[in-house]
């Protein structure tokens, strides 16, 4: 599976330490730590934004029978904290509300390859494709960038699939760098592989863009 996704196989004003945005007008998105009830709309953003980002890249066998009620099950034992981590804690989950309906999240911890002081993970993030562009995805990528400064992290990680061109241009346009020095892996789903790249961001000046 990737290795930035737990179960398959990854701009705002913030209130510090609150783990929720301020909202500043209607309709803005919120950001803030999720509970178990959130869970089907964290799980219904999940699959849906599989099915829509990796049509070219998933073979189609497995996004069909991706199962929200399944997948439903298994973020409530997340949030539970019934799903350990073998090697690192258990990770910060945020979700990103318009109009007071969970539209994605974000699962945000320690670097799982080599943990470290002053080291964190964004393990996933994603925001139902309805609601794409929409400024979601930008409110948990503030928050996630909050999340490290306040945690003390220096660096912050993630891994996204070598074919993800949107994703990977978006996590670029918010200071994200390839890491050369990490080497890419492979995983394989239903007889196919696939390719993921390790990103890296300076966490002080990605905390000051979030908050600009």
């Amino acid at each position: 599976r990737p290795r930035g996704d737990r179960l398959f196989g990854s701009e705002q004003n913030f209130a510090r330490g609150s783990g929720q945005t301020r909202p500043m007008a209607l309709n803005q998105p919120v950001v803030r730590l999720a509970i178990v009830d959130d869970a089907p709309s964290i799980a219904a953003a999940h699959v849906a934004g599989w099915r829509a980002a990796y049509p070219s890249i998933i073979p189609a066998t497995y996004l069909d029978g991706l199962d929200v009620a399944t997948r439903t099950e298994q973020w409530a034992a997340i949030l539970r904290g019934e799903v350990p981590v073998e090697g690192v804690g258990s990770p910060t989950d945020y979700v990103v509300e318009v109009d007071g309906e969970v539209v994605g999240f974000a699962d945000v911890g320690e670097f799982r390859d080599a943990p470290a002081a002053g080291v964190g993970e964004l393990w996933a993030m994603y925001v139902h494709p309805d609601h794409w562009r929409t400024g979601a995805g930008s409110a948990l990528m503030g928050r996630t960038l909050e999340h490290f400064a306040s945690t003390e992290c220096n660096t912050g990680y993630l891994w996204v699939l070598t074919e993800n061109a949107m994703a990977r241009n978006f996590y670029e346009k918010w200071g994200w760098q390839l890491d050369p020095k990490i080497e890419p892996k492979s995983f394989e789903i239903d007889g196919i592989t696939v390719d993921e790249v390790a990103y890296r961001i300076d966490v002080p000046d990605g905390a000051a863009m979030a908050r600009s």
